[in-house]
């Protein structure tokens, strides 16, 4: 795992394990879960994973992070602050959406909610990267019909 200064001075010995764990879950395609008590660094870890596969130029499709709607602002922060080197966009509903997907160039991240994310399944099922915060809303009835058209999204291709 290569992690930027700023990232590499952030990062408790813990939180590096867990990156490069994620990491190696990614190398070998597989899917993978972080799961722990609040407050552990469960974004910074993810963040790492980003900066290393998407600044270090290691993957060239932007990675998708999808969150509930009310996180949304909260991810772009966390990017802003920990790993300022991704361009990360986050995409809302409306035209404004719209013209975000057909321009893509020069954006690493795409952040989107719960709600949009059956919108566009298409565009975003040709991303290798994603990362899915509070999971367990994937689980609901109303993402049970998606469950297949899903799968190629929360994994690597």
């Amino acid at each position: 795992l290569e992690l930027s200064d700023r990232m590499n001075g952030l990062l408790r010995p813990y939180q590096k394990e867990g990156a490069s764990w994620l990491k190696s879950m990614y190398n070998c395609g597989c899917s993978a879960i972080l799961a722990d008590e609040m407050g552990l660094g469960k974004t910074i870890q993810s963040l790492a994973l980003l900066s290393d596969l998407l600044h270090f130029k290691r993957e060239e499709k932007p990675a998708l992070i999808v969150a509930p709607t009310s996180l949304l602002d909260n991810w772009l922060n966390e990017i802003q602050n920990y790993s300022p080197e991704l361009s990360a966009h986050i995409v809302r509903g409306g035209q404004d959406r719209v013209q975000i997907l057909r321009k893509t160039e020069g954006i690493q991240v795409f952040i989107n909610s719960y709600s949009l994310l059956p919108s566009d399944i298409d565009f975003y099922s040709a991303m290798p990267i994603s990362v899915v915060e509070k999971a367990m809303f994937l689980r609901s009835i109303e993402y049970e019909v998606m469950t297949t058209s899903m799968s190629s999204v929360l994994r690597r291709n």
